[in-house]
């Protein structure tokens, strides 16, 4: 069982087109022939798309921008706050801070949500298929020693 992160060599990437990896060997040592067709039309079936630009991408530039648009509000806040000549000045300012304190956690919720989720799909529809290959393995050793 290996944990491997979707990265370009083993999503997009041919054994013609570079030097092949770790993870390409390993991929195309476990994966081949028909097993492989069979797993390429599952995952098209599933719907998980390689590494071009997708929308849950998009969300997790999102989330990261949201955190830094948060820290900044934040940071505006809390400058107004030491600034403050009045109480009322003081308390826009810790309003202010509140709301880029929230910006900043909402934006790494959504960031931790889509980046993990689309971690998560990829070693899902991995272990199933080293799982079917193993039991693939055991059946076919059990023939043999039929």
């Amino acid at each position: 069982m290996t944990d491997v992160a979707p990265t370009a060599s083993t999503t997009t990437a041919s054994p013609s087109d570079a030097a092949p990896t770790v993870d390409t060997v390993t991929a195309s040592s476990a994966m081949s022939g028909p097993r492989l067709e069979q797993f390429e039309q599952e995952i098209r079936k599933l719907g998980v798309k390689g590494s071009k630009a997708e929308p849950e991408r998009k969300l997790v530039v999102l989330g990261i921008l949201a955190v830094l648009a948060g820290f900044i509000v934040a940071w505006l806040g809390v400058n107004t706050v030491r600034g403050a000549e009045s109480q009322l000045e003081q308390g826009d300012g810790m309003a202010l801070t509140i709301v880029g304190i929230g910006i900043a956690v909402v934006g790494a919720i959504l960031w931790a949500r889509y980046s993990l989720s689309r971690y998560l799909r990829y070693w899902l529809v991995r272990q199933i298929y080293e799982e079917r290959a193993s039991a693939d393995r055991i059946v076919e050793a059990v023939r043999r020693v039929e």
